[in-house]
Order: C-alpha cells, then structure tokens, then sequence
C-alpha cells in the first residue's frame, strides 16, 4: 500500500455548542458578541466619558450618542493605548455596561476575552481578577487575537496582518500558538493616516467643525483657500472640553478613511501613459468629494487619496517628502521593544497567593 507524504491539516475543535460571550477590545472600539455568531452584537469605541454632577461626584458614561452629544463637566478619556488596557476602572465599567445590555448571565455563560500579543502579564493577571473573582464568570479564557483571525480562516498555521488604529503588527501562527518573539509592528497605522489628513486640511485652510457645533449648513465645494463654509453654528451657554472635540473629529476621519482612501501599488505615471494622458490631467480629472459636517466638501484626486493610503506600506514616501507631525522619528519595526514589554514575565504560570481561586470554577 503506498503511502503519502502530505500531512492532514490539524483538526481544530470550534466548540460551536458552548454558548460563550467574546469581549474583542481594541484602541479604537470595543466589539462584543457570542460564539458562533457571524457578527457582533454589540459595537463601543473605546472611550467612555467622565460627567461630573453638581456634587462633584464622578460618572462614566458609554453610549456613544451620549458621547458624541456634548455634556457640562464632561470629559472623554481613552481605555486602551497600542492595543492594551491602560484604564482599568473604565474598562471594567464599560464591560459592565455592554454585558448589561445584553443581559449576560456570568454563571452559565464563559467568557473569551482577545488580548494583543504583546500585552503584559499585569494584564493578564488584571484580566482574571476581575471576570473570575468580581464578575465571578463560570469559565474564562483569553486568546490572542492572531490565534482568532487565523482559526476563522480554517488555519492553524499562518501569518497574521493585523493593521489597527494604533499599531500594524505581523505575526506568525504556529499550530495555533504565536511566536510572541518574532512578532514586526510599527505605528504606521490608523492614527497616521488620521494626521495625514488632518495636515492635507490644513494646507488649504480648512478646520473640522465638529457635527454637534452646526446648527443648519449649505453645501458648498472648495475651490481655493478663499472658499468658506456656509452654515449657522450651535452655541452652547457651558464651556465644552477639548476632548470632546477631538473626539468627534476621529468619527470624521474614520469616514473619510472609509470613504475616500484607496490603496493601489500602481505608480501614478504610469496609469497616466496606460490612459494615454498625462499625470496632470489624471490628478484634475478624477476627482472624489468628502463632506465635512459643515457642508463644505473637499476634493480628492486618486492621486491624492492614494498617497495616504499607501503610506501604510510605504511610510518613506511620506516621511520623505514632509515630515508628519508625531512621527518624525523613523520606527524600525521592534513594536515589543517599543511598547517596553520585551522583558515581562508572560511566560510564566499565574500563580495566586491566596487559597481557593482556580481559573476554572465549575
């Protein structure tokens, strides 16, 4: 009987009966649904705000309308930096709120939380006080988030491109488990594409007004500097805090990045010359428009929209030719080392000091 020298793909037990909630957060929003399930039930961006009543006491609040709405005493507040946990208190609170929401019982329901591959074993220890001994969850399991991507895609080994607002990072998947040592990243990811298109606003004189300051708009089309948008703003009789501005400003470059950006490796010129014209007019002529929420509507050639996005790939052409505010010191691509968790204890075994906690109550 001849043999054959292929190898079977791993079986990878998907555990499709286990009715378990997957709480996937991330630096720009936080996901929560149930296993199996082809999308979440719940969306959050990773902020919460901070109201401060007339007693001077503290709440957190995690609607987004509520966010995006401006509030007396209210400030917005990040949760997690590079993909990892940084506010612990309004983490916990927003899991709270998103688990309410959805009326999660914690005694017959597991919980699987995704963690970055380069979190750190704080964290780690963070994560299974808080969902075993506070929330007192039946089972708890965190996975890294490469692990995920990979076993949804039927594969047990492969490279994993994560590109996030934060960090892109690559990672290599190994029958399931990541080679945490070998893992590439930079900062080349969201946030910069969000300050490229800050500045390319910037050079031609145009300022973001957040959607809560207009009253009512006129659509009107940018020509030059000289040309203003029409609309009537909305006041408001209390002072509002500079984070919630920028914080209604990344709703605005999220859409534009969805809406505008475009990648394509193919070189300017030469899709001129496969058009039969000239560079010039391929910038002039193709033309796409965002509007702003005061009506005015920026124009951006392919050429344009292009640049930006390829930037991901290629941060030199950028970098080169002007330099981008926050990242003017060149990234080599260490994101462990960069991040300052090349030397936690992450390999090591949890060890609890006091008596009768295991991580699995039954």
């Amino acid at each position: 009987m001849a043999s054959s020298s292929s190898t079977a793909a791993p079986q990878v037990y998907g555990a499709d009966e286990v009715n378990a909630v997957v709480l996937d957060p991330g630096s720009f929003s936080t996901s929560v649904g149930y296993a199996g399930y082809d999308c979440p039930s719940m969306v959050l961006p990773s902020h919460y705000g901070e109201v401060v009543d007339d007693k001077g006491e503290k709440k957190r609040v995690f609607n987004d309308s509520f966010l995006y709405t401006p509030r007396e005493n209210m400030k917005i507040k990040p949760i997690l930096k590079n993909n990892i946990i940084t506010d612990w208190d309004g983490a916990v609170d927003q899991y709270k709120y998103m688990f309410k929401e959805m009326a999660v019982n914690p005694e017959d329901q597991p919980l699987m939380l995704t963690e970055s591959t380069m979190n750190s074993y704080k964290n780690k220890e963070k994560a299974l006080e808080v969902f075993l001994e506070q929330e007192n969850y039946c089972a708890f399991y965190a996975v890294k988030q490469p692990t995920c991507v990979a076993f949804a895609h039927g594969k047990a080994t492969c490279l994993v491109v994560d590109i996030g607002h934060d960090l892109i990072t690559v990672t290599p998947v190994v029958d399931g488990f990541c080679l945490r040592n070998q893992v590439i990243g930079t900062n080349y990811a969201g946030a910069f594409l969000d300050q490229q298109l800050k500045q390319f606003l910037e050079d031609k004189s145009i300022d973001i007004v957040p959607q809560y300051k207009v009253k009512s708009k006129n659509t009107v089309y940018w020509e030059n500097k000289e040309t203003k948008p029409q609309f009537e703003t909305k006041n408001y009789d209390y002072k509002i805090e500079n984070s919630v501005d920028e914080f209604s400003k990344l709703r605005v470059f999220q859409e534009m990045k969805e809406t505008v950006l475009s990648c394509n490796l193919d070189d300017n010129a030469e899709r001129a010359l496969d058009a039969g014209k000239d560079k010039m007019d391929v910038d002039n002529d193709e033309q796409r428009y965002f509007e702003l929420p005061n009506g005015l509507n920026v124009p951006f050639t392919d050429a344009e929209a292009n640049k930006i996005a390829n930037s991901l790939f290629k941060p030199s052409d950028v970098l080169g030719n002007g330099i981008v505010k926050g990242w003017e010191e060149p990234h080599v691509g260490n994101i462990i080392e960069t991040i300052g968790t090349a030397n936690d204890k992450s390999r090591q075994r949890f060890q609890w000091r006091r008596k009768g906690i295991k991580l699995c109550r039954r």
